[in-house]
């Protein structure tokens, strides 16, 4: 049987942490808990249920990702970030692969909420993430603000049937404030790559995105909610590529 270490990275989530670890004390070998040096009660919490904790300095999430299946004791690893569980039929999948573990990696279907109401449409669902591998097996690369877990060429991949529950967001404010802070983080990345934007992108793209997400990706099934999510996601692109035409015009006006 294959031993599993589930890798867990947190900053102050105290209101989280122990739903987050006790949703795989039954499967797992090894809970790893990589703390970007909280200042509330997470570590302590984490601990007191049988975590084992180090932390390390935040240099984003990429990084953080990596340091955390570079500290696992075991090669078969499940990442998760503190917001989410696996619910009982991915819990029971994980236990029966342990015992035959058939595939290098496994896509998981994260399911997202916002306030307590599951989204099941649009840009956010289905939502496959490549969270179950083996360390060997798979790259950890992606685009600020955001991690991507790939896996390396060749390697067989399987999609389980559970799902991995994801309480995304409290509130739709909660949601406003992701977009306002990871829509700088991404113009900063593409701004030190070299990349810029263009009228067409600015503004065009957004409305392209909120079409494709409420109508095309079927948002219009969620509601009000698939409404906002989509809205929101366009806002994000506009906020993305002004924040990066800035940022560009900004470095022209410092040469003069």
């Amino acid at each position: 049987m294959e031993r599993l270490s589930v890798v867990i990275m947190t900053f102050n989530e105290a209101p989280r942490i122990e739903r987050c670890i006790r949703s795989v004390q039954s499967l797992a070998d090894e809970i790893l808990v990589v703390d970007s040096y909280s200042t509330d009660r997470t570590v302590a919490l984490a601990e007191s249920i049988g975590a084992k904790v180090i932390q390390n300095h935040f240099e984003g999430f990429i990084e953080q990702r990596r340091f955390c299946v570079q500290h696992a004791t075991h090669d078969l690893i499940l990442a998760l970030d503190c917001d989410e569980c696996p619910d009982e039929t991915l819990q029971s999948e994980i236990q029966t692969l342990k015992k035959n573990t058939t595939h290098g990696a496994y896509w998981l279907n994260r399911l997202s909420s916002i306030g307590g109401t599951w989204i099941r449409h649009g840009a956010w669902h289905p939502d496959w993430k490549l969270r179950l591998f083996f360390r060997e097996k798979v790259i950890i690369s992606g685009t600020p603000p955001h991690d991507q877990i790939a896996p390396q060429e060749g390697v067989a991949t399987k999609k389980l049937k559970g799902k991995l529950l994801h309480y995304s967001h409290d509130t739709t404010a909660d949601l406003m404030a992701t977009v306002e802070k990871y829509s700088t983080t991404a113009a900063q990345s593409l701004f030190e790559e070299g990349k810029k934007t263009n009228p067409f992108r600015i503004f065009f793209k957004p409305p392209f995105r909120f079409i494709s997400d409420f109508i095309l990706k079927f948002g219009f099934l969620d509601s009000r909610m698939g409404y906002f999510i989509a809205k929101a996601n366009s806002h994000y692109v506009w906020l993305r590529e002004t924040k990066l035409k800035a940022l560009w015009l900004n470095k022209k006006r410092s040469k003069k």
